[in-house]
């Protein structure tokens, strides 16, 4: 069906999410919320800018692998940064 496309392409984002939740609740106890915050930003910016590049070319399959792709450098920045705390950088 037309939603399964959609649906596919989010998969990597529910990944990504469970890392940064894992992450960013590890750097909220440690006292590095702002950090995790910054790293919302500039993700919550990069998938406005993915959706308004790729909704009109793509539709659905454009928002959900706008949002998946935006979620990957999240979910690193806030594995590195876990690390680095963890590490006591």
């Amino acid at each position: 069906s037309a939603a399964s496309l959609p649906l596919l392409l989010l998969i990597p984002f529910v990944l990504f999410s469970g890392v940064s939740v894992y992450c960013g609740t590890l750097l909220d106890y440690r006292g590095k919320a702002a950090i995790r915050s910054i790293n919302f930003l500039i993700t919550m910016c990069a998938n406005v800018l993915l959706n308004w590049w790729w909704i009109p070319r793509w539709g659905a399959a454009g928002a959900a692998a706008a949002t998946s792709v935006s979620w990957l450098p999240f979910a690193i920045f806030n594995m590195w940064q876990a690390d680095r705390v963890l590490a006591g950088v």
